[in-house]
């Protein structure tokens, strides 16, 4: 639906300049643009983890948005299949603190602010 919050999440290395990784997400509502965010990890971080916080970062944004409160659900869409299956469920690992974090903020999207028309919700990462 329209009124959803949809993220993009992405994440890239460098592999002819500085070697540093970077992740970023885009944020959309109503097919309009809402959000964008990147940022620089380093020459040591990993795809893996960039892609994590990529979604957390996207996430963080939506459940604050002035457009939270219209929506149902948050999605989150990913290209990292394993990154995807970790978000929402318990991992011992690399960013475990970005995959915590992750599993809080779905539990705080239903208790959101939101209109009375608008059902709690969920969080779907895809």
């Amino acid at each position: 639906p329209l009124n959803d919050i949809q993220v993009f999440s992405n994440r890239s290395k460098s592999e002819f300049t500085d070697r540093s990784t970077g992740s970023g997400s885009v944020t959309y509502q109503y097919g309009l643009q809402i959000d964008r965010k990147t940022r620089s990890l380093g020459r040591h971080a990993e795809v893996f983890d960039a892609e994590a916080l990529g979604a957390l970062d996207g996430a963080q944004w939506a459940l604050t948005s002035p457009g939270a409160k219209l929506a149902n659900d948050l999605w989150i869409f990913l290209d990292n299949l394993e990154v995807a299956v970790r978000l929402l469920s318990s991992f011992p690992g690399s960013s475990q603190q970005v995959f915590t974090d992750f599993q809080e903020l779905a539990r705080q999207w239903p208790l959101r602010n939101r209109l009375p028309h608008t059902l709690p919700g969920s969080v779907r990462v895809r």
